[in-house]
């Protein structure tokens, strides 16, 4: 009894080994050599294709031609009817100058890349959960019935050939397949979507493919719109109104035109006063931004490192290196921010808050006595010597009860500065 179960059972698992199972990808993980497929066989691109493959390599830097790897095999690909021979991916290799084990890696690895020959229409069925719980099985069984075929089996006329792909990402239109067509090579390769298909929906796609005819690819479902409800839609039913702050038309028109200055709206200008604890006016901000679109030299919307020592107030700073840190790719509203710290608007603690981090160039929140005592020499230079920096600065410490030895932190420093009196005013110019 125990042994005729456990045949049974064997049987059973050879039966799903034997047949073609959604759990195992179709993409072989080997190669043998074939008549029609072995490393010996000559294969290039063509002169066209040629062309094509020196603009994609052009979108990587020179360096990088491998990451190119994709793009070349899916031309290569079209270019050979659907699918690569080991000699085109070994002319891939040649063209990224890389060893071919490196293109194989690729081509064995992504399901989009046949390994055996297909059909010049490659039919792909969407396997995953919502089109298998809308009948995608019942599809796929109508087209192997049509067509005569088992799934990744060219019919005899080499016209057909039919497969399975996993989310094609339209499960809103569920089920659906896919058509590549390599009919015409790559100059004429053509991928499109059918959805909301039946089984006789799909019988009548392959036929007019077969007289050569191109049905409409997208919904075949004649009460849809798109991806939009069957019967129309429901909500969403006219243009959307822009936002009550601002004219987009007119932004758009204006930005257009060229005229930076006249890009700031109220509502922008608004922002970034709020965004400054409105310590410029709404004047000021539109000539300073009128000042940032200068620096902005390549309207990136931030302001480098290298536009901002173009200032030449600002490179001949001598604090200008630590500066830099804080300053390196600004947006705007950023930029005015920073600037406003030394508005003469601007409270003791705000100006003492962007000083403390001119002091801090590591960033971590406290300051040594080694760390004033290199702000000082960049600022006296060779007014002072080195001595006479150290005793100054011991002296200031010992006077608000800090030793060499402290790490003031932010309301420590505040109280040395506030101690010392000292006059801090720095002139924004905004014209």
């Amino acid at each position: 009894m125990l042994a005729r179960l456990a045949a049974n059972r064997l049987h059973e698992i050879r039966q799903i080994f034997r047949q073609p199972s959604r759990s195992f990808s179709t993409a072989l993980n080997y190669h043998i050599d074939s008549p029609d497929n072995k490393p010996d066989l000559p294969w290039e691109f063509s002169a066209a294709n040629k062309e094509k493959a020196k603009e994609i390599i052009s979108h990587y830097p020179s360096n990088y031609k491998q990451s190119a790897v994709i793009p070349l095999l899916d031309l290569a690909q079209q270019q050979h009817g659907g699918w690569l021979p080991v000699s085109a991916m070994d002319a891939v290799a040649k063209v990224i100058e890389v060893a071919p084990i490196r293109v194989y890696e690729v081509a064995t690895f992504y399901s989009m890349f046949n390994r055996a020959k297909v059909g010049k229409y490659h039919l792909l069925v969407c396997g995953t959960t919502p089109c298998m719980i809308r009948g995608s099985r019942d599809i796929e069984d109508a087209l192997l019935k049509h067509l005569g075929v088992k799934r990744n089996e060219v019919t005899k006329d080499g016209l057909f050939s039919v497969g399975e792909m996993e989310c094609m990402g339209c499960c809103v239109n569920a089920p659906m397949i896919t058509v590549a067509d390599y009919s015409n090579g790559s100059e004429g390769y053509t991928y499109n979507y059918f959805e909301d298909v039946t089984p006789k929906k799909v019988v009548e796609i392959v036929e007019k493919l077969r007289k050569g005819e191109k049905p409409p690819h997208g919904t075949q479902n004649p009460g849809r719109t798109k991806c939009g409800p069957e019967g129309g839609n429901t909500t969403l039913l006219s243009e959307p109104k822009p936002p009550p702050c601002r004219d987009l038309d007119a932004f758009s028109q204006r930005k257009s035109m060229g005229n930076s200055s006249s890009m700031l709206t109220q509502y922008d200008i608004e922002e970034v006063q709020e965004h400054c604890d409105y310590l410029f006016s709404q004047q000021e901000i539109v000539s300073l931004y009128q000042r940032f679109c200068q620096l902005d030299r390549n309207s990136k919307g931030f302001i480098s490192a290298d536009e901002f020592l173009s200032v030449p107030e600002f490179a001949m700073n001598p604090l200008s290196q630590r500066l830099l840190k804080m300053v390196d790719g600004l947006n705007f509203k950023d930029f005015v921010a920073f600037l406003s710290a030394f508005s003469t608007k601007a409270s003791f603690h705000q100006k003492a808050e962007i000083i403390f981090k001119v002091y801090d160039s590591d960033g971590n929140g406290k300051v040594s006595f080694n760390d004033i005592l290199e702000v000082l020499k960049d600022l006296s230079g060779s007014f002072m010597s080195d001595e006479q920096r150290e005793r100054v600065l011991t002296q200031v410490l010992q006077e608000c009860g800090y030793t060499r030895e402290s790490y003031l932190m932010l309301d420590d420093f505040i109280k040395v500065l506030g101690s010392t009196g000292l006059k801090m005013e720095v002139e924004v110019p905004i014209d």
